[in-house]
C-alpha cells in the first residue's frame, strides 16, 4: 500500500480551482512562474496560495521554488474525460490524511454524521485542532467537495450524513 501523504495542514481550494490550475498550467505548456500562472489564473499571487498547494499535495503539479510543473498523473489528469478526471482525483485524495482515514471509516461503517468525520480529521491533522468553529465548517464543506467530485463519499442533506461511494477499491 502506497504511503499517505500527511500534510501539516489542508490549503482550502475547492476542485474547481484546483481543475482551472492544471487546465492553465496545461495552456501554458506545461510550466511556469508562480507570478505567470496566477496573471493566467486572473488571481493574485497570494490567491494562488490554497490552489497551488492543493494542487501540490495532490500530486498534480511539482513546485521548486517560484517554478510549477505539471506532472504525469496532472497531465493525465487534464486530459481525462470528466469519469477518468473524477477516478484519478478520488486516487489522488485517498492518498492524502485525513481522506484515507475517512474512506477506510467509510468502507467499515458505509455512513457517519458530519461531527464523527470532523473528528476523524481533528485525530489525523494536528493543525485542524486548532480550527475555530467558522473554519471548521468551512474545511468540513472543502472535505465534502474534495470527497464528493473523487467519488468516495457523498454529503446526503436531507439525513445530514456523509455516506461511503464504492467507486473505489483502495
Amino acid at each position: 500500500m502506497k504511503q499517505e501523504k500527511e500534510p501539516s495542514g489542508l490549503p482550502n481550494a475547492k476542485v474547481g480551482q484546483i481543475v482551472e490550475l492544471i487546465g492553465n498550467l496545461s495552456i501554458l505548456g506545461g510550466s511556469a512562474d508562480k507570478e505567470g500562472l496566477a496573471y493566467a489564473l486572473g488571481i493574485t499571487t497570494n490567491s494562488l496560495s490554497n490552489p497551488l498547494n492543493a494542487a501540490e499535495l495532490l500530486g498534480f503539479v511539482a513546485v521548486d521554488g517560484i517554478n510549477i510543473t505539471l506532472t504525469e498523473t496532472g497531465r493525465k489528469f487534464e486530459e481525462g474525460s470528466e469519469d477518468d478526471r473524477r477516478t484519478i482525483f478520488g486516487k489522488q485524495v485517498s492518498q492524502v490524511e485525513p481522506f484515507g482515514t475517512i474512506f477506510r471509516a467509510l468502507q467499515k461503517e458505509k455512513e457517519t454524521d458530519v461531527n464523527s468525520l470532523l473528528r476523524l480529521v481533528k485525530a489525523k491533522i494536528e493543525s485542524a485542532r486548532k480550527w475555530k468553529e467558522s473554519t471548521s465548517k468551512e474545511m468540513i464543506k472543502m472535505i465534502m467537495n474534495w470527497g464528493e467530485f473523487g467519488k468516495l463519499f457523498r454529503y446526503d442533506n436531507k439525513t445530514g450524513r456523509v455516506q461511503f461511494m464504492n467507486a473505489h477499491q483502495g
